[in-house]
């Protein structure tokens, strides 16, 4: 997972207990990478904000390099033998009980050979 924007949640213990990883730079993106779970559980890269490792982005707008993410995971997490889906959506965890209305404009997925 890769959490682009991050508004109340960058606290210890929001993506996980284990650090894998502080300021990899992936597409540009610099992102602390954490376990969420134990082994094999889910992987999450947070992208940091402008405190630099362990503070979290809160953007409007980017983008990430999915393959980058990919081939960083499968050289120092574990293998992937093949990618099966591609999913993209966003996870609202609260608007503090307040109604709340979100919009996408633009959205893009561009391939490139290996």
């Amino acid at each position: 997972m890769i959490w682009n924007d991050t508004v109340n949640r960058c606290n210890p213990g929001a993506f996980g207990s284990t650090t894998l990883a502080k300021g990899v730079t992936i597409g540009g993106n610099a992102y602390d990478v954490y376990r969420y779970g134990g082994a094999g559980a889910e992987i999450i890269f947070v992208l940091e904000g402008a405190g630099g490792a362990g503070t979290c982005a809160q953007v409007s707008s980017g983008s990430a390099d999915l393959l980058g993410v990919l081939r960083w995971v499968s050289a120092n997490v574990t293998a992937i033998t093949y990618v099966s889906l591609i999913d993209y959506t966003f996870e609202i965890c609260s608007t503090g009980s307040s109604p709340e209305t979100f919009g996408l404009s633009r959205y893009s997925l561009t391939g490139a050979a290996a």
